[in-house]
């Protein structure tokens, strides 16, 4: 039996972790039992029924979680290191963000706090999730009654059965600075729903029902065909990850719930992204679209290809140095354009210029450099970087590599 204990307070991680760790029991051929973290960001994500894996509650849990203390009672001299060495390593990453000097004691916590899970790693992080989310799709769902109560919950909303629905989550420093404040490495990664606009109608003349999931300090939206739901009094967290099972694409962004979509097996669009490898879509049905890059050193945006390199790699959270642009709207609704015509149509014929930009992404992914950082975290040292691409309008306009090799 595996015993999977989410992290606090955050929707995409819970989710993600809760998939890690059905990923992990499938391959072990064990049951997993989920410890409900202290703040839960979806309780529905705990009631979750997998097809391939057993989930365990009831009397099972109590047996699963007396063998735990019990070998947690006998590591309690490891344990007491290792939170001491994650205590460091927080309060040097706080400080890192202010004075970057920082961050070269940052590594060497990073690392040392890594030699206590040096052995675990072993045993279970050797997995290479992204090939397994990619090409070994789990079956998940809510248990019928939770369905069952989503549904009528949806029906009040004036939501059709047969709705053709779309998510939508655009990051806002909203939750960020309610518990506790936002890191100006966060912020990069927030962006304007004004921005969305287009794309929005776009999808409402077509037939699609937008619903926008996030928390109640966002932007409130009012327009025609959207559903905010992020701030409607109605919002349950139920009703929200059922709304992200039943819909037939997930636009997100550089922010953790668009991972709900390789839970919910949702092809997914995320623009205004910064992390341009850790965001690099998995899935051949998955695209993404980058932030803009202003290199104040050299007085112009980057090229994308000058961002699959090993220097902006390492340096890529130097703000001094580095600015991030918004997508506009015009790129946004290119991209959704894009995924509902060629992905969803059924007819999607990537051009050599996705695979040029996703071969010299790999070429980066695959390093030594970053592949080392890898390790460090337990993750294998080859990885998939994804079978998805860059959205063909934008990469077309801005991957200049191509342009040399003709």
């Amino acid at each position: 039996m595996l015993i999977v204990r989410p992290r606090d307070n955050t929707f995409g991680h819970q989710a993600l972790e809760v998939l890690m760790g059905l990923h992990m029991a499938s391959v072990q051929h064990a049951a997993v039992l989920f410890r409900r973290p202290r703040r839960v960001a979806n309780t529905a994500l705990f009631r979750l029924v997998c097809r391939e894996v057993w989930v365990v509650r009831g009397l099972p849990t109590y047996v699963a979680l007396a063998a735990e203390w019990f070998a947690t009672a006998t590591a309690l001299p490891t344990a007491a290191g290792e939170a001491l060495t994650r205590w460091y390593f927080q309060a040097v990453s706080a400080a890192a963000e202010r004075f970057p000097r920082l961050r070269a004691a940052r590594k060497r916590a990073k690392a040392h706090l890594g030699r206590y899970r040096r052995e675990e790693q072993q045993n279970f992080y050797g997995l290479d999730f992204r090939e397994r989310y990619s090409h070994h799709a789990l079956s998940l769902m809510l248990p019928p009654g939770v369905g069952a109560a989503a549904a009528r919950s949806a029906a009040q909303l004036g939501i059709a059965p047969n709705a053709r629905i779309v998510i939508l989550h655009v990051r806002e420093s909203g939750f960020k600075q309610a518990h506790g404040g936002e890191s100006p490495v966060d912020a990069i990664r927030n962006a304007r729903i004004a921005s969305y606009v287009a794309a929005i109608d776009w999808l409402v003349d077509r037939g699609f029902t937008v619903i926008r999931i996030g928390d109640r300090w966002m932007t409130p939206i009012a327009r025609r065909g959207v559903v905010d739901l992020a701030t409607s009094p109605v919002r349950s967290d139920a009703l929200e990850l059922w709304f992200c099972f039943r819909s037939v694409l997930f636009i997100g962004c550089d922010s953790g719930p668009h991972c709900v979509s390789l839970l919910t097996n949702t092809p997914c669009l995320a623009v205004n992204v910064t992390n341009v490898l850790g965001g690099y879509p998995v899935r051949s049905s998955d695209r993404y679209v980058l932030k803009h890059v202003h290199d104040r050193h050299a007085g112009r945006q980057l090229a994308l290809e000058e961002m699959l390199t090993k220097e902006y790699f390492e340096q890529r959270k130097d703000l001094e140095r580095y600015g991030f642009i918004d997508n506009t709207s015009e790129e946004i609704l290119e991209a959704v354009i894009e995924i509902v015509e060629e992905v969803l149509g059924g007819d999607a014929q990537p051009s050599a210029v996705q695979h040029a930009f996703r071969d010299i992404a790999d070429g980066l992914y695959n390093s030594a450099l970053v592949a080392d950082r890898r390790v460090r975290k337990g993750e294998p040292a080859q990885q998939l970087l994804g079978d998805g691409f860059i959205a063909k309008r934008f990469v077309e306009q801005y991957f200049h590599a191509m342009e040399l090799r003709c």
